[in-house]
């Protein structure tokens, strides 16, 4: 609390109500005489100033004042400097310098405090001026936040009550408990979530669980934290994606010996420039869609092998559906399956060999049976714990299969040139991509193609996602 003679600052306590507490709570005092009433109250003031609580003293003398009001009672002159003093000390500038002028009116320049008396004016009207003044800053900010929240404007409404809220900081106002409520729901529309998340809790640990809105501000923490986690996941998915440049490339099988049918004829297809995710999508990424409202709610099974960074697996064409439709919304991108001539010219990442690194599989380059990995033919592996291609992307080959947007066909006879997906032909059938960690190497090579039926789902298949780039 401010001292007499200190620089100017204030502290505005909720005064009022702590007086409403204090009287409903003091022994009944009507039995015995106003006179005495009023010495056992001037005793109760004395311990309260020695203990240091000035607001409960500045309370008690209150009751004094009532008292003399009431039953017109004389009170020594001493005790308005008394009461002007307590009020300072509790912060009631207003009350000490009415106090102060008061005990100079009736002393006059022969009262004991009459020095005293003057500085203690002094200081209080210089910080009661202070604090009207902060008061209708206060105000006006307030009326400034709530034109501009009933405009929809949450962003200017929320520098507002920032500037409230640094008033309260640099001078020490206490503000009321429902002030961190209101700034929390502002902060959560106008996208500051941290602030959000800070305000409610402040105001859940002012008000308690007996607190008028205490359910409210807990969802809307609740809200908070998890818009605020969303924000992160949206904010980290662009970097999550490579960008593929365009081109042209010899699509289908480049062997010189045996091309299986299904891989042929190899055409030259011009591919436009997109955005293909590093990784495959990862059980993280599932759960953060299933979290906000999206994938159908759907849980998949990892089979034991862990969540986490682990490829998603267990889900159908479908399910990769509405994962693509789920991100679109969430970011305000346009994200889909790759096409499948986007899908082997991003995994060819400008080879024309078996696998991005060469014509064999190598040793430790990929998740497969027969791969020389920790994890061949058992589970899948963590996402990126196999050195990227050319293209700066991972597990192209191997770990999970990846369907992509193309309906099957036998063959490419009739497949479009342009890198679109190729929508004719069984459709119930999808194009399956990469091989994964339980097939062969053979399944892995940049030109195979498998195929799996879009609504059912297997341990072996996950899938990666394309983001289309606007001019």
């Amino acid at each position: 609390m401010r001292t007499i003679g200190a620089s100017p600052s204030a502290l505005i306590p909720l005064f009022a109500l702590a007086l409403l507490l204090f009287l409903a709570s003091a022994p009944a005092l009507a039995q015995l005489p106003p006179a005495i009433q009023a010495d056992r109250l001037l005793v109760r003031a004395e311990r309260e100033i020695q203990e240091g609580d000035y607001v409960a003293a500045a309370a008690t003398l209150e009751q004094i004042v009532e008292l003399q009001t009431e039953h017109g009672l004389e009170v020594p002159e001493a005790f308005w400097f008394k009461r002007g003093q307590v009020a300072q000390e509790a912060g009631l500038y207003q009350r000490a310098v009415e106090s102060a002028i008061r005990y100079l009116e009736i002393a006059g320049q022969q009262g004991e405090h009459y020095r005293a008396a003057l500085e203690l004016l002094d200081a209080a009207e210089a910080v009661a001026e202070e604090l009207g003044q902060i008061e209708q800053e206060v105000e006006r900010r307030q009326q400034e936040a709530k034109r501009e929240i009933q405009e929809g404007d949450y962003a200017a409404a929320a520098t507002a009550l920032e500037r409230i809220v640094e008033l309260q900081v640099e001078h020490g106002l206490e503000m009321p408990t429902a002030f961190w409520f209101h700034r929390a729901q502002v902060a959560l529309e106008a996208g500051h979530y941290e602030r959000a998340i800070e305000s409610a809790t402040r105001y859940l640990e002012e008000a308690g669980q007996e607190g008028e809105r205490h359910s409210a501000a807990l969802a809307l923490r609740a809200a908070a934290e998890d818009t605020k986690q969303l924000a992160r996941f949206v904010g980290d998915w662009k970097s999550r994606m490579a960008m593929i440049p365009a081109g042209s490339f010899r699509m289908g099988c480049l062997r010189s010996g045996y091309c299986p049918k299904d891989e042929t004829p190899a055409r030259d297809v011009t591919i436009r420039s997109f955005a293909l995710s590093k990784h495959e999508v990862t059980f993280d990424d599932w759960g953060a869609c299933v979290r906000h409202g999206g994938c159908n709610g759907y849980r998949p099974d990892d089979e034991g092998w862990g969540h986490s960074s682990r490829p998603v697996i267990n889900v159908s064409w479908e399910d990769a559906q509405s994962f693509v439709v789920w991100l679109s919304r969430v970011t305000g991108d346009i994200y889909r399956l790759p096409t499948e001539a986007e899908w082997e010219y991003a995994a060819r990442a400008g080879t024309e060999t078996e696998y991005s690194w060469g014509d064999r599989i190598g040793w430790n380059q990929a998740n497969c049976d027969g791969c020389d990995s920790q994890w061949d033919d058992e589970i899948t592996a963590p996402v990126g714990s196999f050195a990227p291609n050319g293209f700066g992307l991972h597990d192209m080959h191997g770990n999970v299969s990846e369907p992509v947007e193309d309906c099957w066909n036998d063959n490419y006879v009739g497949a479009p040139s342009d890198g679109s997906a190729w929508l004719g032909g069984n459709c119930e059938l999808r194009v399956l991509r990469g091989g994964s960690w339980s097939g062969t190497p053979w399944g892995l090579r940049s030109a195979f193609r498998g195929r799996l039926i879009s609504g059912v789902r297997y341990d072996t298949a996950g899938f990666r996602v394309a983001r289309t780039l606007t001019p």
